[in-house]
């Protein structure tokens, strides 16, 4: 499947107090804990992911990405991605909970 990334310089960048509010919704009050954070040369943020305890305890990663090629990675969406793990911290599943689309956050 061919990714067109030339179009990606007209996608609005969100801000990162947006992507926490959004975030923050989805997990509701647990503490959470910033496993990676990757900013571009202009200092906005392009991947984030945290980590919180789910309710069966075990861990659960919400992994943003802004769409765009950057030096260790691409995406052709902005999306918010939920990671199941297991007591192992080995990945045992996992879902969209959130994409941006024409500018509106949809969640999944």
């Amino acid at each position: 499947m061919s990714e067109n990334f030339d179009s990606l310089e007209k996608i609005p960048v969100p801000r990162e107090g947006e992507v926490m509010r959004l975030i923050e919704g989805i997990i509701g009050e647990k503490p959470y804990r910033e496993v990676i954070r990757k900013e571009d040369e202009e200092g906005r943020l392009y991947r984030l992911v945290v980590e919180v305890i789910g309710d069966d305890g075990d861990p659960v990663r919400y992994d943003y990405i802004r769409a765009g090629q950057f030096p260790d990675s691409k995406s052709s969406q902005t999306a918010i991605d939920v990671i199941y793990l297991n007591s192992d911290g080995d990945e045992v599943g996992g879902d969209c909970a959130a994409k941006l689309i024409d500018g509106v956050w949809v969640r999944e």
